[in-house]
């Protein structure tokens, strides 16, 4: 169980030194958003291992919150523990609690926790709740679906406002890609009226680095409608393992006007 970006380097390394890792039969990742795209590279390195079948599968939650748990890959996530904390989707601006199957501000209600003096929070994230029965596993309570969208991390780029998830989801899936880091800052840093400017950094052991350029730019004007200036460096340069437990793939260096 750990951090995708950190277990992928691990298995990685593993790969490296010829690691046994046949003995896996499942991978728990936690602590960063991923693309179908980045699971599937985490089971491609465990079948590399000797690993065959492996299950991976995500966790969504936080420290005041706790963590919520699925039943199956791609499935929703469901509430452990709905005798301790309560759930709710409501509107942002008005606190108003929203039907079920209608995407809003996820709140939580704390029933019976100790230790926080919390009381109807919101999380700060953009779901949408389910309380019939799990068609995969049959337990009732709440289910959170997805997609789940942090509000904070919706951005302005030129005047348009996006969501960088949708990029990192393209880059992740993009063949001959091992690592990469999406930068937006000003053309000229000590002007705050400069046009913003968005660099892809991408670490590739392919050869055909045009080739990989194209397909960069490509897919992020798909993304976001942003044309990007792409930079090859080291995979070190971007995620440095044993320094960092979370590689940073997104950075907003313009700061306030």
């Amino acid at each position: 169980m750990g951090i995708p970006s950190f277990l992928r380097r691990l298995l990685l390394r593993a790969r490296e030194l010829g690691a046994d890792l046949s003995s896996v039969r499942m991978l728990a990742i936690t602590g960063e958003a991923t693309s179908p795209a980045m699971r599937e590279e985490l089971r491609r390195c465990l079948r590399d291992l000797g690993a065959a079948g492996t299950t991976v599968f995500n966790r969504y939650g936080s420290t005041e919150m706790g963590a919520f748990a699925q039943c199956q890959e791609e499935g929703e996530w469901h509430n452990p523990a709905p005798e301790s904390q309560y759930h709710e989707i409501v509107d942002p601006e008005t606190g108003r609690r929203l039907p079920d199957g209608e995407r809003g501000a996820l709140a939580v209600t704390y029933l019976d926790r100790r230790g926080t003096v919390l009381i109807r929070f919101v999380v700060g994230d953009v779901a949408s709740i389910v309380r019939t029965p799990c068609p995969v596993c049959g337990r009732g309570g709440d289910r959170i679906v997805s997609p789940i969208v942090r509000a904070k991390d919706l951005i302005k780029i030129k005047g348009m406002l996006i969501n960088p998830a949708v990029l990192l989801d393209m880059l992740q899936a993009t063949p001959g890609v091992e690592e990469f880091q999406v930068v937006v800052q000003r053309q000229k840093a000590d002007d705050p009226f400069s046009m913003d400017e968005m660099v892809v950094r991408a670490a590739t052991q392919s050869e055909d680095r045009v080739g990989l350029e194209a397909a960069i730019i490509a897919r992020t004007r798909e993304a976001v409608r942003v044309s990007p200036l792409v930079e090859f460096v080291p995979a070190m340069d971007i995620h440095d393992a044993g320094k960092q437990t979370k590689a940073v793939h997104f950075i907003d260096r313009r700061g306030p006007l």
